[in-house]
C-alpha cells in the first residue's frame, strides 16, 4: 500500500509540475518541467535532483519547486508536508535553495538551456493552494499559490529586472 501511495503521489506531483509549467507558457514564457540538475551543469555525484519547473523570459529565470497539496485530507496532513519546508539543513526547502544557489553561482548550464547570457535567477515555491508559510518570515524564496502566478506577477519580475538594469 505504501508503494502504491508513493507512486500515486509522484504522479500527482508530475502532473502539478506540468500544470505549473503551462502557467508560465500561457503567459508567453518558455518553460520546462522536471529539468535534471545534471543538465544544468551540476555534477552527478552531488545528487542535486531536479528543478520542478525552469521558466524564463527576458533575462529572468525562475527556478521553481512545486508542491501539490490537494491530496492532504486534514490540516494536520498539510502541516506535516509543510514541515519539510522550513529551510533546515537537509529538508526539502534547503535542497531547493541549494539548487538555486548552485545555479546562481554556475549559470553556464542555465545559459546552455535558456540561451540567456546573464540570467537573473529567481527562486519560487509554487503550492497548489494558499498556505500559511506565504505569510510568515522570509524563507529565502517567494512562496505562491498556483493561482497567484498571474500575468501581473510575472510582469513584475520582468519590471524588477528592468529596474535593476537601469541602475
Amino acid at each position: 500500500m505504501k508503494k502504491y501511495n508513493g507512486s500515486a503521489n509522484d504522479n500527482r506531483g508530475t502532473d502539478f509540475n506540468a500544470a505549473a509549467s503551462e502557467l508560465f507558457t500561457s503567459q508567453g514564457w518558455s518553460a520546462l518541467p522536471e529539468v535534471q540538475m545534471t543538465a544544468l551543469g551540476a555534477p552527478a555525484e552531488r545528487g542535486m535532483g531536479d528543478v520542478d519547473v525552469l521558466a524564463w523570459h527576458g533575462d529572468v529565470v525562475c527556478v521553481c519547486e512545486c508542491k501539490e497539496l490537494l491530496f492532504a485530507r486534514t490540516v494536520g496532513e498539510v502541516v506535516s508536508q509543510l514541515v519539510r519546508f522550513r529551510g533546515q539543513p537537509g529538508d526539502d526547502l534547503d535542497k531547493h535553495l541549494q539548487r538555486v544557489k548552485f545555479l546562481r553561482e554556475n549559470y553556464q548550464g542555465v545559459r546552455r538551456v535558456t540561451g540567456i547570457d546573464s540570467p537573473r535567477v529567481v527562486s519560487i515555491l509554487i503550492t497548489s493552494k494558499t498556505v500559511p508559510m506565504q505569510f510568515g518570515p522570509d524563507l529565502g524564496t517567494q512562496v505562491l499559490a498556483a493561482d497567484q502566478l498571474t500575468a501581473d506577477y510575472l510582469n513584475s519580475l520582468l519590471s524588477e529586472s528592468d529596474d535593476l538594469s537601469a541602475r
